[in-house]
C-alpha cells in the first residue's frame, strides 16, 4: 500500500498541462503517457497475400505503450487525471 502512495500522478513525469479550459473545483492535468490511437498507428496492408486486407497497424515507437485514447472523430482525445490517481505508466518526475 505504501508504494501506491508514491506512484501518484502528482509525482509522475507524465503528468502534463493543467486543465484550464473549463472551471473546475479541483485540479486535473493531462496524462502524456497515453497517446491517441490514431497517432500511434498507420493504415496499411495487414496481409501481403490479400490485397483487400487493410487495417490500422501499431507503429514501432508505440510497441510498449499499454493504453491509448480515441474519440469519435480521431481529432483529439486526452486522459485527464486527479493528483491522487496512479497507474502502471508511472515514472518519477525529476526535480528541477
Amino acid at each position: 500500500m505504501g508504494e501506491t502512495k508514491t506512484m501518484r500522478c502528482d509525482a509522475c513525469r507524465h503528468w502534463g498541462n493543467e486543465v484550464t479550459h473549463v472551471e473546475l473545483g479541483f485540479m486535473l492535468r493531462e496524462c502524456n503517457a497515453v497517446p491517441m490511437l490514431w497517432d500511434a498507428t498507420e493504415y496499411k496492408r495487414a496481409d501481403d497475400e490479400d490485397p483487400c486486407s487493410y487495417g490500422r497497424v501499431l507503429l514501432d515507437e508505440y510497441k510498449n505503450t499499454m493504453a491509448f485514447v480515441q474519440d469519435g472523430s480521431d481529432y483529439k482525445a486526452l486522459v485527464y487525471t486527479k493528483p491522487e490517481f496512479f497507474c502502471a505508466n508511472f515514472e518519477p518526475a525529476t526535480e528541477a
